[in-house]
């Protein structure tokens, strides 16, 4: 019965290759004049025909059939690696391309890959997944990574607003923001300061991310490479991230809500029985309700603000290379003596305990110091002996 449908009239390139691919691998029929190796052999568009096939199976066994039947195989697979629509198919071409003698190919088309990331959109976050699981043949070391990482930037810029690249972008998003953006974190540690510069520029161009997102891959940076911190520029003031830690933003989160509940509520009814004292330019009761009032706004609009923009220190934010938020630094001064400053947030600063918030100026003056460096503050000399986490 399925040989009768080579009868058929107006078969597709595709239908009958499908049913060649049926006949020759599971029913065992070899047929002499219409067989699989005559029609492959004759194929010209790969890519149009895999396309057409739509079980898996089929396609996995017409690729067998090229390598096969086909001494340009290694061109075929080359080509169509950039061009499958199935990542478990690129994986299979991947493979047979990965051998010894054709090693050489398959690592030009890679560059290729790593240097035009636009022209071949699916495959590039294809291989980058690769890249980022240790599972891929080529271009695995550091700097490379670094490269795969910027190129991937400019490729999820270039997706913005491109309507049938939606999921792509989506993914390539996820990769980046997901587990709390651990990839970024991964590359960060050890990265130079030139990349972290690059990696915050490209960022910024990017729309896919939101500017919460801008503000948390900044000040990731700059717990790697704390010195950027102090380059930003004026106009940058709304990007700082407050650091604090799981108390201080509890803390923080009730004193907004009890401003905005028990004490506004109390502040307006002393409000309204001033107003029935009589004359309000005279009425002293009046003037300080509303003082009270224009103080707790101001407060309130302050910690909201800030609130928008805290994000709890954990230990993997912690860097104890330089002096940063989170570390705890043992500093000698002139006259010999030892002192020790934990730096956080400005919600936990608390002098008594010798925590320093990180926009104070003495902790601005040691950022980004190594143990064993020098610096100036207020006319005397202090030289860091000792950086560790401030949960050690």
């Amino acid at each position: 019965k399925i040989q009768g449908l080579l009868l058929k009239e107006k078969l597709t390139e595709a239908e009958h290759l499908q049913i060649l691919l049926f006949l020759e691998n599971p029913l065992g029929v070899a047929l002499e004049e219409s067989s699989l190796k005559k029609f492959v052999l004759k194929l010209t568009e790969f890519e149009k025909i895999l396309e057409a096939i739509e079980i898996i199976a089929l396609k996995k066994r017409l690729l067998s059939a090229i390598k096969t039947y086909r001494n340009d195989w290694v061109q075929i697979f080359l080509q169509l690696l950039f061009t499958l629509e199935s990542n478990q198919l690129r994986d299979i071409v991947m493979k047979e391309l990965s051998s010894p003698e054709h090693s050489k190919e398959l690592k030009a088309r890679i560059k290729e890959l790593l240097d035009h990331p636009k022209n071949s959109p699916e495959a590039f976050v294809w291989y980058f997944q690769k890249v980022l699981n240790n599972d891929a043949p080529y271009f695995t070391d550091i700097d490379s990574t670094y490269l795969f990482v910027e190129a991937l930037l400019i490729l999820f810029n270039h997706l913005d607003n491109k309507p049938n690249y939606r999921d792509l972008s989506k993914k390539v998003y996820n990769t980046f923001t997901g587990n709390r953006f651990q990839v970024v974190r991964d590359f960060l540690k050890g990265s130079s300061k030139d990349f972290a510069e690059e990696f915050l520029l490209l960022t910024s161009k990017c729309h896919g991310f939101s500017d919460h997102d801008k503000k948390i891959l900044r000040s990731l940076v700059e717990v790697v490479h704390a010195s950027l911190a102090k380059e930003k520029k004026p106009d940058d003031a709304d990007l700082i991230t407050i650091w604090t830690t799981k108390e201080g933003y509890n803390f923080v989160q009730e004193r907004i809500k009890q401003i905005g509940t028990s004490e506004m509520v109390d502040v307006a009814k002393e409000i309204e029985v001033a107003r029935g004292h009589g004359d309000l330019r005279e009425n002293a009761e009046y003037k300080s309700a509303l003082e009270r009032r224009n103080r707790l706004q101001s407060e309130m609009k302050t910690l909201s603000d800030q609130f928008n923009n805290a994000r709890i220190i954990t230990k993997d934010d912690i860097s104890t290379q330089c002096v940063g938020v989170g570390t705890k630094v043992q500093l000698l001064d002139s006259k010999g003596k030892k002192i020790t400053y934990s730096i956080l947030g400005p919600w936990d600063a608390n002098p008594d305990l010798f925590i320093l918030s990180f926009q104070s100026k003495l902790a601005q003056a040691m950022e980004g110091k190594e143990v064993g460096e020098k610096f100036n503050f207020k006319d005397e000399e202090f030289k860091v002996l000792q950086i560790v986490s401030y949960e050690d």
